[in-house]
């Protein structure tokens, strides 16, 4: 029995001898790893890639980076992931108004079977490079650039209430339809107060096809010049109106002037008198016809023969 107990010990002993052995002869974790250079545009997104450190580990079990000392100086606003990814964590130092560069120590760790550790260190190098921050345009400067309003509409929908009374083609902006992109403006200043609608009185001429709705006052306009004819009258003096190089005026219609009223002299845009302008649409009766009241909100109907205001609009 004792002989048996001998034999087992000294299997044992040997075995452990053997497992010694074989982890002495185990390769120790080695490290290759370079200084890293990188550079980046101001003003990024927090968690923005900046590079990979790039370093080389081998027989490491894990493996994890950090700078000395950490979360000071570069460890503040940059990090680095456990595979080496430098990315930033605080957006507001990479202002190359204030700083160019940053640098600082780090280091990549690496752990074998035994949880012994191996060190590398390197440096980091970030500059960072300048972008041209021109102050952002309003919306006159972006017409003037040559956008037009839908597409101002289109980048920021709450743009809409700021284009209305902005300078563009010749007038001022009074309504845009923002499923087409068409609207219309008016002209800057009236170009009557106190003007007929129909000369020919007191019987009046009468205009067929006139219409209420938006879109429709270029066709009222040619409508009433057509029957009426030659004459100083609302209609016909803005359809002979050249004024900044355009010819295209048109009296507006009842829900164009209503959009006029709205969206301009509610604001305070126009220089519009408190009087009463003409649309061009008339009511079931041929010489009784629409306008609106702009000292107060609402519409009426008169007889053509009346003194109004007149305001050219045109479409664009």
């Amino acid at each position: 029995m004792k002989k048996q107990i001998k034999i087992l010990s000294v299997a044992v002993l040997s075995a452990g001898l053997l497992l010694t052995a074989c982890k002495k002869d185990d390769p120790e974790p080695t490290i290759s790893v370079n200084d890293f250079i990188g550079s980046i545009a101001e003003n990024p997104s927090n968690g923005q890639l900046i590079g990979n450190v790039g370093a080389t580990v081998e027989n490491g079990n894990y493996t994890r980076y950090g700078f000395t000392p950490e979360h000071i100086g570069i460890g503040g606003y940059v990090s680095i992931s456990t595979s080496g990814d430098i990315i930033v964590t605080d957006p507001s130092f990479f202002d190359y108004e204030q700083n160019t560069s940053i640098s600082g120590a780090a280091e990549v760790i690496t752990f074998d079977d035994n949880d012994n550790e191996t060190k590398a260190s390197f440096n980091v190098t970030i500059n960072i490079t300048d972008v041209n921050e021109a102050p952002a345009l309003n919306v006159q400067q972006r017409l003037d650039g040559g956008e037009a309003p839908s597409q101002i509409y289109n980048s920021d929908n709450t743009y809409l209430d700021s284009l209305y009374g902005k300078t563009y083609e010749g007038g001022l902006i009074a309504y845009l339809n923002t499923t087409t992109g068409n609207g219309f403006v008016v002209a800057s200043t009236d170009q009557s107060t106190a003007l007929i609608w129909d000369p020919n009185q007191p019987s009046g001429s009468g205009t067929a096809g006139t219409n209420d709705a938006i879109g429709n006052g270029p066709l009222n306009t040619n409508a009433i010049v057509n029957t009426i004819g030659a004459g100083s009258y609302a209609a016909q003096i803005c359809n002979d109106l050249v004024l900044n190089t355009y010819s295209d005026w048109f009296l507006p219609s009842r829900d164009e002037l209503t959009a006029i009223y709205n969206n301009l002299h509610v604001n305070g845009f126009g220089s519009f008198q408190n009087i009463n302008y003409w649309s061009s649409s008339e009511t079931t009766t041929a010489t009784i016809v629409w306008y609106r009241k702009f000292d107060i909100l609402a519409e009426g109907m008169g007889g053509s023969e009346q003194l109004f205001g007149v305001r050219a609009a045109r479409t664009f």
